[in-house]
Parts: C-alpha cells; sequence; structure tokens
C-alpha cells in the first residue's frame, strides 16, 4: 500500500506526448516539485487535455530526477490511461485517493472472535497491521476422594489457559488455521486434566492450563495445594510480530498464564460450577464427610480475538 508525497503549487504542462503506455513522462517546468520521493511513496499528478478539458488521468509516480518523473502507475482512483499531447495540462493536487490514505489505522474489522476447536481465518487484504489476542483451555478442577465419618476433601481449581496478545505488522498472506485449546475435563478423584493448546497459524501457541490437584481425605481444619504455574505462550518469528510489555514491564515477552490456581474448591459436594470466561479453569469438587468421591468441573475453551486496522 503506497503512502503519498505531497508538494505545493505544482501546476505545468507536458513537456512531451505521453502514450498511454508510457511509465515516465517529462513535465514543462520542475518548480516546487519535490527532488526525490522516498520508496513506498507516490506522487499523484493529474493530467488534463487542453483541447477539451473534459478528459483526466491521475497517474501516481514514485521516482523523480528534475522534471522528469517515472515508475508511473497509471490511471489511477477510477481513471483510464490515455494518450497526451504536449501542453496538456499537469499538476499535483489533492483527490480522493490520497484523502483515503490519510485514514490509515482505522479498524477495518473486528473483533472477530473463533471458538471453534479448529478453523482458519481469513485476512481482510487490506489490513496493514493485526492485532492478535487469545488464550488456551483452562483446567480441570481437582476432584475430591471419598471421605469417611470426620473426613472431607477439597480439590483446587484448575488453572486458567496461558494468554498473549501481539501485533502482526503488515499484510497477512494466505490464511491462518487456528486452534482453539478445549477445556480440560474433571476427572473423579484425582487431578484435573489439563486443557488443550491453543495455536493462531505459526505466530503464537499458548500452552493449556495445567489440572487441579487433590488432596488426600482429613480431618478439618486442613489447607490444599494449588498446582504450579502452567508454562507461558510463544511467538513465532515466521512473520513480523510485534510484542506488548508484560505485565512486569519487561519488554519482548508475552504474557504469562493469567491466573494461579489454588483456590479453595466451590464448597460444593457435587462439583457443579464451570469456570466463567474464555480459558478459565474450572473449580475443584468437595466431598463432605461420608461423601463418595467427585470431579472437578471441566475447564473452558480457549479463543482467538481479531481486529484489522488498515
Amino acid at each position: 500500500m503506497l503512502n503519498f508525497i505531497y508538494a505545493d503549487n505544482v501546476n505545468t504542462t507536458l513537456a512531451s506526448p505521453l502514450s498511454s503506455s508510457a511509465t515516465s513522462l517529462t513535465l514543462a517546468s520542475s518548480a516546487n516539485l519535490p527532488t526525490s520521493i522516498p520508496a513506498g511513496m507516490a506522487l499523484v499528478i493529474t493530467l488534463n487535455d487542453q483541447a477539451t478539458r473534459q478528459n483526466f488521468e491521475i497517474i501516481y509516480a514514485t521516482s523523480i530526477s528534475g522534471a522528469t518523473l517515472s515508475g508511473l502507475q497509471r490511471g489511477q482512483e477510477n481513471t483510464s490511461a490515455q494518450n497526451w499531447l504536449v501542453g496538456d495540462f499537469a499538476w499535483n493536487g489533492i483527490t480522493a485517493g490520497q484523502m483515503r490514505g490519510l485514514s490509515s489505522g482505522r479498524l477495518l474489522s473486528g473483533p472477530t472472535v473463533l471458538t471453534a476447536a479448529s478453523g482458519t481465518f481469513t485476512p481482510n487484504p487490506a489490513a496493514t497491521l493485526t492485532y492478535v489476542k487469545g488464550c488456551s483451555g483452562g483446567g480441570a478442577g481437582g476432584g475430591a476422594v471419598a471421605t469417611g465419618s470426620g473426613q472431607v476433601c477439597i480439590g483446587s481449581g484448575g488453572n486458567a489457559g496461558a494468554y498473549c496478545e501481539f501485533f502482526i505488522a503488515g499484510p497477512i498472506s494466505g490464511t491462518v488455521s487456528y486452534t482453539c485449546g478445549q477445556g480440560g475435563t474433571g476427572v473423579v478423584g484425582a487431578t484435573g486434566n489439563a486443557g488443550g493448546n491453543s495455536t493462531f497459524g505459526t505466530y503464537a501457541t499458548c500452552p493449556g492450563g495445567l489440572g487441579g490437584l487433590v488432596s488426600p481425605a482429613a480431618a478439618p481444619p486442613f489447607f490444599e495445594t494449588g498446582n504450579s504455574n502452567g508454562s507461558a505462550p510463544s511467538l513465532s518469528g515466521a512473520a513480523p510480530v510485534l510484542l506488548l510489555p508484560s505485565p512486569s514491564g519487561t519488554a519482548g515477552l508475552a504474557f504469562s498464564p493469567t491466573s494461579v490456581s489454588g483456590g479453595r474448591g466451590n464448597n460444593n459436594p457435587l462439583g457443579v460450577a464451570p469456570g466463567i470466561g474464555y480459558g478459565t479453569g474450572g473449580n475443584g469438587a468437595a466431598s463432605f464427610p461420608s461423601s463418595p468421591a467427585q470431579a472437578g468441573t471441566n475447564g473452558e475453551p480457549g479463543a482467538w480475538i481479531v481486529y484489522e486496522y488498515a
């Protein structure tokens, strides 16, 4: 996508004829023209015939030497390449295309929420910057073992899935395959299953949250131990990826897992309270005295959320 270079009071004529297929032109005067055009930019020249003043062509010039413009992109902005004569008018003025260029940075689409276990994201070809954030599946809460008289058992909450957010600079070529890790499932009387990994093409991988642990049956009071942190997400250099700083302020790191397990469980002998929100861990189960073993609740699946900007 070209950006534009601007010049004031460029108002002259063609010094030589210009065919519809020509890629360079020479103006009658170099007054007020820029001395160079940076790479990736263009100077806009509008042509108008002197005879009728009814015919127009907008040209993007990408190189300049004195009064000669080259690297011409002909017939821009709904005009067509035409044949022109010596003395036809040529000037640099504001066009609709230039005005649209001034609105770069606007949001083209989003948030696009991707929640399928696996799928394909089709990028907007006009997007020059893509902001992506997402998380993996949360781990299930720990189960609770069967208890005897005077005993209780509580499983810890499952870890939330790892979370990251990043920018992809420049247009994305082709489609992006993604996966959204599913939540871990609870197990009766045992450690909950971990959540599934989430991937966004070759750009990022978020590991699933660990499952909650289970304490032995014991007489109260007691403390159950939460699981440790899961793995941090990883980002790939397969394309320009700009990392956001971590919560600690360290630049160039993806965010660590969003939370640590170790909650008290849900104080519910059936363990029926699931996590709330993408990638949250499930609650641990609780067995009161003389109760059967219970399963912790499932973790919630992960998701990707995508915003595309011009």
